[in-house]
């Protein structure tokens, strides 16, 4: 996704057509993959990618282990940093972390898989992900309606 359009609204939209899909399919679990942008650093990423391994990760039975680990070893704990758009909409939704970061060299980022069951989706942020991507209702005509 083009940089300009990896905001919060763009975001929103991208996941209310998943979560309207999601619906129409009959689907259990969302799983993806989420990167942490290491073009701050190092420092940044880990911070990132530590906090939201200790806060959201998810029971050992969905456990995953990179071949290329992305390493988080004594992450700063102070510094002011958040996460990515797409991974706080995953976490609003009530999505888990499944393991440690992979260090993907070549797009130079920590990707972290995230899995979102379903049966824990936040119904709140759901709905009004649901009601923001809905097409508009026709408009009403009086007319119409008496002719029927």
């Amino acid at each position: 996704m083009h940089p300009d359009f990896r905001h919060g609204p763009v975001i929103a939209l991208l996941w209310a057509a998943l979560l309207r899909w999601v619906n129409a399919s009959g689907s259990r679990h969302v799983m993806g993959c989420a990167s942490v942008s290491l073009a701050d650093g190092h420092v940044p990423a880990a911070a990132i990618c530590g906090r939201l391994c200790e806060q959201h990760l998810g029971p050992e039975r969905w456990r995953v282990f990179p071949h290329r680990p992305f390493p988080t070893r004594d992450w700063s704990r102070t510094l002011p940093v958040e996460p990515p758009a797409l991974i706080r909409g995953y976490l609003r939704l009530g999505a888990l972390v499944c393991g440690e970061p992979a260090w993907d060299e070549e797009f130079n980022t920590a990707d972290l898989l995230l899995l979102l069951p379903l049966s824990q989706l936040d119904p709140r942020y759901a709905r009004r992900l649901l009601r923001l991507g809905a097409a508009p209702e026709a408009p009403h005509d009086p007319g119409r309606a008496r002719a029927a």
